[in-house]
């Protein structure tokens, strides 16, 4: 175990750090002291539709792990939203894209992101409780306020929930003790930020208790 902290603190490139922080997983107290190391704060970045936005006009990512598609259109169907309305009408619907294991996290080059990707994968798919990891740098899309709010409180939940998933998974696979679980932070922390090209309308507020509003 000392030998992969070690690496940890001295790896330069992240094929390094990966492979100790994977050893270090699989050693007694290794995922409490891989836990220890993630700073809980996620980072919520409000952007607008059209940012990043595909050619087909559909944009994904509101809510990690249960990610939300978004779909424009200038005419009606069953269950699309109103965004403008008059004589040009636009609607737009979102539907829930589920969380599925892709080789794609290890390109974003953050390592408290991989951290939580490598609890996530390697140890509690091994105990058929397999869940999207938590994500700490969201982006979240405005259309409207009453859509983003509902978004933001949607986001905020999950994240709350899926932490609190992985303590209590941890413990109940014996990888964590009470004791351990009562040093980490209760619950994540929120920062929302502005990424928006139009800002005349103010954010939401995330309170530290979770509450968004």
């Amino acid at each position: 175990m000392e030998t992969c902290v070690r690496l940890l603190n001295s790896a330069l490139a992240d094929e390094v750090w990966l492979v100790a922080a994977s050893c270090l997983s699989e050693q007694p107290g290794g995922p409490v002291e891989l836990l220890r190391r993630v700073p809980m704060r996620v980072r919520i970045q409000a952007i607008n539709f059209e940012q990043g936005s595909g050619p087909s006009g559909t944009s994904t990512g509101a809510v990690p792990g249960s990610g939300l598609n978004y779909e424009l259109s200038t005419g009606y169907w069953r269950g699309a939203t109103p965004l403008i309305l008059g004589r040009h009408p636009v609607y737009y619907q979102k539907t829930p894209v589920e969380w599925s294991q892709s080789a794609s996290w290890l390109q974003h080059g953050d390592r408290n992101q991989y951290t939580l990707d490598i609890l996530g994968r390697y140890i509690f798919s091994r105990n058929y409780a397999v869940m999207p990891p938590l994500d700490l740098s969201p982006h979240l899309r405005w259309i409207t306020p009453e859509q983003f709010l509902a978004d933001l409180r949607v986001l905020v939940d999950d994240e709350r929930e899926r932490y609190e998933r992985l303590l209590t998974t941890m413990i109940n696979s014996r990888y964590m003790t009470p004791a351990e679980r009562s040093t980490l932070p209760q619950s994540p922390e929120f920062e929302l930020v502005d990424s928006r090209v139009d800002r005349r309308l103010s954010l939401p507020t995330v309170m530290r208790d979770g509450r968004v509003q």
